[in-house]
């Protein structure tokens, strides 16, 4: 009995990868991974949104807003039997904010990206970004607003 092929309806590696496959990086592409199209001059409200959407999703929006100290690196290059849970709690954090400031990274055009190349914590990179990219009057509406009696933070 001859039939189709076993993989007659399957689509090619080649093909199937096309949409997760992101131009070359130097390449003058808008185009981003996570979001629609990369951070530049003029898109900052929207890809802002969409990106918070992203790490909210991935669990990851707590490390970009959280007023902590993130866990110091010593307690886990020293972590002992009493301090095990310090080491492991540093570890998860690592995680998730090199997960958190990936994501970031991946979302910027080449001028946005050459701002937080250095930066190793995804909440400072998410805030220069901010600096950077924000419109001005959103800059001043949000100085405003967190300043108005009744509001905390």
């Amino acid at each position: 009995m001859l039939g189709k092929p076993w993989n007659a309806n399957v689509a090619s590696t080649e093909e199937t990868a096309k949409p997760y496959v992101n131009a070359d990086p130097m390449n003058s592409s808008k185009k981003g991974g996570i979001v629609p199209e990369v951070l530049d001059k003029e898109n900052y409200v929207d890809w802002s949104v969409r990106v918070q959407t992203y790490l909210l999703a991935k669990d990851l929006w707590d490390i970009v807003e959280s007023s902590d100290e993130p866990p110091k690196p010593e307690d886990h290059e020293n972590a002992t039997d009493e301090n095990s849970d310090r080491g492991a709690e540093y570890k998860a954090w690592r995680k998730k904010n090199a997960a958190a400031l990936h994501a970031l990274q991946i979302c910027c055009g080449l001028d946005a990206f050459s701002g937080i190349r250095d930066i190793t914590s995804a909440k400072i990179a998410w805030e220069t970004l901010a600096s950077k990219f924000k419109p001005q009057l959103l800059k001043a509406k949000t100085m405003v607003s967190s300043e108005s009696p009744g509001n905390e933070g």
